[in-house]
Protein backbone atom coordinates (compact mmCIF):
# COMPACT_ATOMS: atom_id res chain seq x y z
CA UNK A 1 0.00 0.00 0.00
CA UNK A 2 1.13 3.51 -1.09
CA UNK A 3 2.20 5.75 1.10
CA UNK A 4 2.12 4.15 4.31
CA UNK A 5 4.31 2.80 7.30
CA UNK A 6 4.20 0.75 10.29
CA UNK A 7 5.17 2.07 12.88
CA UNK A 8 6.83 -0.36 16.25
CA UNK A 9 5.14 2.11 19.09
CA UNK A 10 7.40 3.49 21.26
CA UNK A 11 7.13 4.75 24.65
CA UNK A 12 7.26 8.66 23.36
CA UNK A 13 4.43 7.23 21.20
CA UNK A 14 2.16 7.94 23.50
CA UNK A 15 0.26 10.83 22.13
CA UNK A 16 -0.34 8.97 18.59
CA UNK A 17 -1.53 6.22 20.00
CA UNK A 18 -3.75 8.70 22.09
CA UNK A 19 -4.96 10.65 19.18
CA UNK A 20 -5.69 7.33 17.23
CA UNK A 21 -8.06 5.85 20.32
CA UNK A 22 -9.82 9.26 19.68
CA UNK A 23 -10.04 9.13 15.99
CA UNK A 24 -11.75 5.75 16.52
CA UNK A 25 -15.56 6.76 15.83
CA UNK A 26 -17.67 3.55 15.21
CA UNK A 27 -14.98 1.49 15.47
CA UNK A 28 -14.88 1.70 19.27
CA UNK A 29 -17.81 0.13 19.65
CA UNK A 30 -16.21 -2.93 18.76
CA UNK A 31 -12.62 -2.35 20.10
CA UNK A 32 -13.44 -1.75 23.76
CA UNK A 33 -9.45 -2.76 24.51
CA UNK A 34 -8.68 1.04 25.94
CA UNK A 35 -11.92 1.32 28.19
CA UNK A 36 -11.01 -0.98 31.45
CA UNK A 37 -6.95 -0.27 30.36
CA UNK A 38 -4.62 2.87 30.96
CA UNK A 39 -2.65 3.83 27.65
CA UNK A 40 0.57 2.35 29.25
CA UNK A 41 -0.72 -1.20 29.52
CA UNK A 42 1.40 -1.25 26.03
CA UNK A 43 4.48 -1.46 27.98
CA UNK A 44 3.66 -5.28 28.77
CA UNK A 45 2.68 -6.33 25.26
CA UNK A 46 5.66 -8.43 22.67
CA UNK A 47 5.19 -5.16 20.68
CA UNK A 48 2.36 -2.83 19.93
CA UNK A 49 2.24 -1.70 16.33
CA UNK A 50 0.75 1.31 14.25
CA UNK A 51 0.06 2.04 10.68
CA UNK A 52 0.42 5.92 10.09
CA UNK A 53 -1.21 6.66 6.33
CA UNK A 54 0.51 10.31 5.75
CA UNK A 55 1.77 10.49 9.27
CA UNK A 56 -2.10 9.78 10.79
CA UNK A 57 -2.80 6.50 12.68
CA UNK A 58 -5.07 4.76 10.91
CA UNK A 59 -5.20 1.33 12.40
CA UNK A 60 -3.82 -0.36 15.70
CA UNK A 61 -2.54 -3.84 16.43
CA UNK A 62 -0.78 -6.01 19.55
CA UNK A 63 0.38 -8.73 20.58
CA UNK A 64 -0.17 -9.43 24.18
CA UNK A 65 0.71 -11.89 26.80
CA UNK A 66 -1.93 -12.79 29.43
CA UNK A 67 -2.19 -15.64 31.99
CA UNK A 68 -0.36 -17.77 29.75
CA UNK A 69 -1.70 -17.14 25.86
CA UNK A 70 -0.40 -14.40 23.70
CA UNK A 71 -3.58 -11.82 22.45
CA UNK A 72 -3.79 -10.63 19.14
CA UNK A 73 -5.74 -6.97 19.31
CA UNK A 74 -6.20 -5.34 16.12
CA UNK A 75 -8.74 -2.08 14.88
CA UNK A 76 -9.09 0.29 12.52
CA UNK A 77 -10.37 3.68 12.73
CA UNK A 78 -13.74 3.98 11.29
CA UNK A 79 -13.12 6.26 8.42
CA UNK A 80 -10.65 4.19 6.63
CA UNK A 81 -12.38 0.65 7.05
CA UNK A 82 -12.43 -1.28 3.96
CA UNK A 83 -9.25 0.08 2.69
CA UNK A 84 -6.76 -2.68 3.59
CA UNK A 85 -5.30 -1.70 6.54
CA UNK A 86 -6.87 -4.68 9.06
CA UNK A 87 -4.84 -6.84 6.40
CA UNK A 88 -1.84 -5.51 6.92
CA UNK A 89 -1.68 -5.29 10.30
CA UNK A 90 -2.19 -9.04 10.54
CA UNK A 91 0.19 -9.34 8.36
CA UNK A 92 2.57 -7.24 10.26
CA UNK A 93 1.86 -9.19 13.60
CA UNK A 94 1.72 -12.76 12.31
CA UNK A 95 4.87 -11.88 10.88
CA UNK A 96 5.93 -10.59 14.79
CA UNK A 97 4.46 -13.37 16.06
CA UNK A 98 6.73 -15.82 13.98
CA UNK A 99 9.45 -13.99 15.02
CA UNK A 100 9.02 -14.13 18.40
CA UNK A 101 8.29 -18.23 17.64
CA UNK A 102 4.83 -17.61 19.61
CA UNK A 103 3.15 -21.00 19.34
CA UNK A 104 -0.18 -19.59 19.28
CA UNK A 105 -1.89 -16.36 19.39
CA UNK A 106 -5.80 -15.55 20.38
CA UNK A 107 -8.08 -13.18 19.67
CA UNK A 108 -11.67 -12.31 20.18
CA UNK A 109 -14.27 -10.37 18.26
CA UNK A 110 -17.72 -9.79 18.55
CA UNK A 111 -20.63 -12.20 17.03
CA UNK A 112 -21.80 -9.17 14.85
CA UNK A 113 -18.58 -8.10 13.45
CA UNK A 114 -18.86 -10.21 10.06
CA UNK A 115 -16.14 -8.12 8.39
CA UNK A 116 -13.73 -8.53 11.00
CA UNK A 117 -14.54 -12.34 11.58
CA UNK A 118 -14.40 -13.07 7.71
CA UNK A 119 -10.59 -11.29 7.58
CA UNK A 120 -10.01 -13.46 10.30
CA UNK A 121 -11.36 -16.45 8.52
CA UNK A 122 -9.13 -15.64 5.06
CA UNK A 123 -5.98 -15.50 6.94
CA UNK A 124 -5.97 -18.89 9.23
CA UNK A 125 -7.36 -17.89 11.95
CA UNK A 126 -9.71 -20.98 13.23
CA UNK A 127 -12.69 -20.78 15.55
CA UNK A 128 -12.12 -22.05 18.97
CA UNK A 129 -15.43 -21.58 21.29
CA UNK A 130 -18.32 -19.11 21.08
CA UNK A 131 -19.10 -17.25 24.62
CA UNK A 132 -22.23 -15.70 24.75
CA UNK A 133 -21.86 -13.03 21.76
CA UNK A 134 -18.19 -13.39 21.65
CA UNK A 135 -16.37 -15.94 19.22
CA UNK A 136 -12.66 -17.06 20.34
CA UNK A 137 -9.79 -17.78 17.32
CA UNK A 138 -7.22 -19.30 17.33
CA UNK A 139 -4.13 -19.63 15.21
CA UNK A 140 -0.26 -21.30 15.15
CA UNK A 141 2.13 -18.73 13.35
CA UNK A 142 4.68 -21.34 12.68
CA UNK A 143 2.32 -24.12 11.20
CA UNK A 144 3.44 -25.40 8.30
CA UNK A 145 1.23 -24.38 5.19
CA UNK A 146 1.06 -26.52 1.82
CA UNK A 147 2.45 -23.66 0.39
CA UNK A 148 5.64 -24.43 2.43
CA UNK A 149 5.69 -27.94 1.02
CA UNK A 150 6.24 -27.22 -2.50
Amino acid sequence: MKGIQIHKLKKKDQALLQGFIDSLGASADTFRYFDKRTIDVVDLHHITLLILDQDKPVAYGHLEPENGIDWLGIAVIESSRGRGFGREMMKALIGEAENLKLKEIRLSVDASNTAAIALYRSMGFELLEVRDDIRFYTFNPNRETSEDKT
